[in-house]
C-alpha cells in the first residue's frame, strides 16, 4: 500500500510580540483580548501564537465599510 503525499503546509504562526506590533496594541491589551477570547490564537507550550490566515479573516470580519 502506497502512502499519498499531500502538499499541506503548517500554518504560518506569528509570535506574541509580532502580533502586538501588527495590531498596535499594548502587551496587556493583547493578553486581555486572549483572556476574553476576542482574538483567534493557538497555545504552543506556554506561548501564544497567531495563525496569519485566521487573523486576516478576523480583521476582515471586523472591518467597517465607508459610506459613499
Amino acid at each position: 500500500m502506497q502512502s499519498q503525499h499531500t502538499n499541506t503546509q503548517a500554518p504560518a504562526l506569528v509570535k506574541f510580540a509580532q502580533m502586538r506590533e501588527h495590531l498596535g496594541v499594548s502587551r496587556s491589551g493583547l493578553y486581555k483580548m486572549i483572556r476574553e477570547r476576542r482574538i483567534p490564537y493557538k497555545k504552543v507550550g506556554v506561548e501564544y501564537r497567531f495563525d496569519r490566515d485566521e487573523i486576516k479573516a478576523w480583521l476582515d470580519r471586523r472591518s467597517v465599510k465607508a459610506r459613499v
